[in-house]
């Protein structure tokens, strides 16, 4: 299965809406999605805090391009009801500030 995010936005905004995303993929059907996209999610969170949200500077956050996929791949043992077990998953980010002029 895969996943797709794209978001511009403070770093704030931009992890309430990774929140936001998670809830969204959370239906029947997107079980394996939502598995691959809750587990990238806390990095993404991460990098965003940890790079960009720094409250110390005095200065307003910067607006920043959030560019994420990623899929993956499970298998079953073939046992009805049984667990299936995640067997790769892959994940590419773009993040940068979003330094085009708005008008």
């Amino acid at each position: 299965m895969s996943w797709s995010f794209n978001a511009v936005g403070t770093p704030a905004k931009l992890i309430e809406a990774l929140e936001a995303e998670s809830v969204r993929l959370d239906r029947p059907g997107n079980e394996q999605c939502k598995l691959e996209f809750d587990a990238a999610k806390p990095a993404l969170a991460a990098l965003l805090r940890e790079n960009f949200a720094d409250e110390q500077r005095g200065t307003s956050p910067p607006v920043m391009l959030l560019e994420a996929s990623g899929h993956g791949a499970s298998e079953s043992d073939g046992t009805a009801g049984s667990e299936r077990r995640q067997t790769y998953r892959n994940c590419a980010v773009t993040l940068r500030p979003f330094s085009t002029r708005i008008v």
